[in-house]
């Protein structure tokens, strides 16, 4: 997290503040303590351009710890401006749930125990004479099968254009852009609601996720025929194919440049798990691993700890950084190779 936002920040003090290479800072440290743009070093990286995921989140405690470190650079920025809202830790802590935290994880009761975990962290700052409304992260911690689906949704365009089929017709016939333009929209009023307001809102926009959905799906199962592997809609639903750009569509905005879409840190204790235990009963994945042209990394006895370096690099954008606590054994088996 530190080296990611300070290389955000000097990259931004550079490039848009004019500073040159020697008024440039080796530490978050030292440019909270130093710099006159700390204001907008807040609003513009903190707050509008960094985004954290867990991949493979469990109960979150990798996302706490991110939300903590976020929060204490919050609090000392707000303390060397003399911002009186570094003072309210539930204001910051909102801020950071609502802008910077994202996870991932196959198990539905783990992400509802994450969300929970998240909740409670914020709570814990909470005036018990003037409890305040939680915010909405259900499209943040989010149930899904982390190794599936489509990355970057503008891949279904880019095939089509390659390949000529249909899916290039229904991009353009059904808008997709726009559909996510409305969703981006919707999601981000949600997160600000409550109430029959909200409810409202989250009907509307699990309607265009169901419309996105059967859209990516129906290509999902023509792009992974094209490597051999047949999927209908029945192991769609079974695998809980993950779409990443739809589910996290304000991270993979296909309005933005593509180095400029992706997660700017990816953090992690991946699953470790022999391709031996999943083949008893996961085999429809294990085909998909070995089959797709997505992943190198699966053969041989592997641990499927490797797709999910190979899949989190998919998910970076060009200056993302990546930290997972990995089993050792890959640095000897043939597999790590």
């Amino acid at each position: 997290v530190y080296p990611t936002i300070l290389e955000k920040a000097n990259t931004y003090l550079k490039e848009e503040k004019g500073y040159n290479e020697e008024e440039l800072y080796d530490s978050v440290d030292e440019m909270i303590r130093k710099c006159r743009s700390l204001w907008d070093i807040r609003q513009k990286i903190l707050v509008e351009d960094f985004r954290v995921v867990d991949p493979a989140c469990g109960s979150g405690a990798f996302l706490l710890a991110v939300a903590n470190i976020l929060w204490d650079i919050h609090k000392r920025i707000g303390e060397q401006l003399g911002d009186s809202e570094a003072d309210n830790d539930a204001w910051l802590k909102k801020l950071i749930l609502r802008h910077n935290i994202y996870g991932v994880d196959i198990n539905h009761n783990a992400t509802e125990i994450a969300r929970l975990r998240l909740w409670l962290w914020l709570v814990d700052s909470f005036n018990r004479n003037n409890l305040e409304a939680l915010p909405n992260i259900d499209y943040k911690v989010v149930s899904g099968n982390s190794l599936t689906g489509f990355a970057d949704i503008t891949q279904m365009k880019e095939e089509g254009e390659l390949s000529g089929q249909n899916n290039l017709a229904k991009w353009e016939d059904e808008n997709i852009p726009e559909l996510f333009k409305q969703k981006n929209e919707k999601t981000t009023r949600y997160e600000e609601i409550t109430g029959d307001e909200a409810e409202e809102v989250k009907q509307k926009i699990e309607s265009l996720d169901d419309r996105i959905n059967d859209l990516l799906n129906d290509y999902y199962i023509t792009w992974v025929k094209d490597d051999g592997v047949d999927l209908g809609q029945e192991e769609i639903r079974e695998l809980d194919v993950f779409h990443w750009g739809a589910e996290f569509s304000r991270v993979f905005d296909p309005e933005k440049e593509p180095e400029e879409r992706g997660f700017d840190v990816i953090v992690g204790n991946p699953p470790y798990i022999r391709i031996q235990e999943l083949k008893q009963g996961q085999e429809k994945l294990v085909e998909l691993l070995g089959e797709l042209d997505d992943y190198e990394t699966p053969y041989y006895n592997y641990d499927i700890a490797l797709p999910f370096v190979e899949r989190s690099q998919d998910l970076m954008n060009n200056s993302g950084q990546l930290g997972f606590i990995m089993t050792s054994k890959w640095l000897q088996a043939r597999y790590g190779q």
